[in-house]
This record gives structure tokens, sequence and C-alpha cells, in this order.
């Protein structure tokens, strides 16, 4: 018996456009109905600073500065749940921080484990000993299944980039 794949469609931080005529919630918002339109289950975005990323050495830093550019601002994610709803697809949001995936987990189903963030024990208590949503989580960084808690509402998942 074969499975429907579930497909999520990634924006990530692919909602920034300088050289445009559009504002980046706009873009944001196209993005979505474009992945419904082309039949995605859901669309993810992604919450995160450099600091969440890179750690404080970054903190004041000209790097920090460009990278936060790219950093989905915290007023967008209701306004985004809800046009991912208005469009009938499913809203998800990556966190890369305990304090991250509090603020999204109002918003979403679901919560989409980063294969860059399985090695922060901070998260992963909260995510999976905290959290009673789902937790969706990669094979991308070639992990063994067996380190992560098994609970019947998680998943892990296979990605592709087509």
């Amino acid at each position: 018996m074969s499975k429907t794949p579930y497909i999520i469609a990634e924006i990530g931080s692919n909602w920034v456009k300088s050289n445009c005529d559009k504002t980046n919630l706009v873009i944001a918002k196209e993005q979505i109905i474009q992945a419904k339109l082309h039949q995605a289950d859901a669309v993810k975005f992604q919450l995160f600073t450099a600091q969440e990323l890179y750690g404080p050495k970054v903190k004041g830093t000209n790097f920090e500065k460009k990278f936060n550019k790219f950093a989905l601002p915290k007023e967008f994610i209701p306004i985004l749940e809800a046009e991912a709803l208005n469009a009938g697809i499913d809203f998800m949001c990556s966190a890369f921080s305990v304090k991250g995936f509090k603020f999204v987990d109002p918003y979403v189903k679901v919560h989409k484990l980063a294969s860059c963030e399985v090695f922060d024990e901070n998260i992963l208590d909260w995510l999976f000993y905290f959290n009673e949503k789902p937790v969706y989580y990669s094979d991308g960084c070639g992990l063994p299944d067996e380190m992560f808690p098994k609970r019947k509402q998680d998943l892990l998942m296979a990605c592709v980039t087509d």
C-alpha cells in the first residue's frame, strides 16, 4: 500500500527581494498562493537571527546587520499563517532556538526541526519532551533514526530539492 506524499514548499528566506516594486510581505503572500497552486500541502518559512545561527560572537557586527536582512520579521508570522489558512494550505515555520519555537508554536500544527539543529540539546528537549505537537525532522545530515525519541506523532522526513 502506497502513501500519498506530503509536499512542503520551502520558502525559507526566498521572500526577501531588494530590487522589486513589491514589498517582502506581498511577495511572501504570493509565494503561499503559488505553493498551493502547485499542489503543495504546506508552506514553510524560517524564523532565525544571526545570533541564533552563529552565536553571540556575531553580536553588533556588520555580518549580523547584513545577515538579519534575511530574517523573517516576527510580525509577519500571524499574517502569513492567516494567508496560508485562507489559501487552504498548512503553515509551517522552522525556528533555530527554543525562544523561536515557543514564538511560532501558536501558529503551527507541527514543528519542523532543521537538520543543523539536531545537536542542540535545549531545542531537542523542548521539542520532544516539553511540547506535544508533532515534530518533523529530516535525514539531511544522514543521522541515525535511533538518536531521536520515539513518539508516534513525529515524522522522519526524506528531503529533496526538486
